[in-house]
């Protein structure tokens, strides 16, 4: 019934550890000195990527939905500031050494030979002799290899016009992180969560963090 177990217990710690994966994430924000953020009510959006429309367009609205949350309102003019955002996806290498381990092996004596050994010697084993003789150690090399991997950047500003000339940033912020996700709208939703959970002053979270995107 013990040895039974054996492969439950590795499918369990396998999802256990599956379901506690993280991913890193850098967040950065500037708050512009002499600037009362928390009177801000109203904003609009500034487009500003003729490249890539519809992604902006995505990530735009998600920022939107976040401030909604907040309390401000979307207007169509005279806000108090203008959304806009910039964004980027590229491609990283990274090599991955071999890796020698030696794990534990549970082999039973299916053969019963060294139970009949013992017995001759006159020696009785508990539960716990048994699995411990059953604990054997092997080794496993894997080859090391180049994964590839993708770099996803999203910056966010909140900007003020005081005139036809002038643009004043009154807040921005910036996350990155580096995924096997090829696709930024997917990971978008994580990046502006964390960005503006700084908004509109700084969480007091570290600049690096580990969030789960699942």
């Amino acid at each position: 019934m013990v040895k039974k177990l054996y492969p439950l217990l590795g499918f369990f710690l396998l999802l256990g550890l599956m379901n506690c994966s993280a991913t890193k994430v850098y967040v950065a924000t500037y708050e512009a000195p002499r600037k009362n953020l928390e009177s801000f009510k109203t904003f609009s959006i500034a487009r500003i990527n003729a490249e890539d429309p519809q992604i902006e367009r995505e990530i735009l609205k998600q920022v939107r939905s976040r401030l909604e949350a907040k309390g401000l309102h979307y207007v169509n003019s005279n806000a108090d500031f203008l959304i806009a955002v910039q964004f980027y996806t590229g491609t990283y290498e990274e090599y991955i050494p071999p890796t020698t381990l030696r794990m534990r092996d549970f082999s039973p004596d299916k053969t019963g030979q060294r139970e009949r050994d013992r017995q001759n010697l006159g020696e009785r084993r508990t539960q716990a002799d048994i699995m411990r003789a059953e604990v054997r150690k092997k080794t496993k090399t894997f080859e090391g290899y180049t994964h590839t991997g993708y770099y996803q950047n999203i910056q966010v500003y909140f900007v003020q016009l005081p005139d036809k000339k002038t643009m004043e940033i009154v807040w921005q912020g910036a996350a990155d992180t580096m995924t096997d996700e090829n696709n930024l709208l997917t990971i978008a939703p994580f990046l502006i969560d964390e960005l503006m959970s700084e908004f509109p002053h700084k969480s007091g979270k570290p600049t690096a963090r580990k969030i789960s995107m699942r």
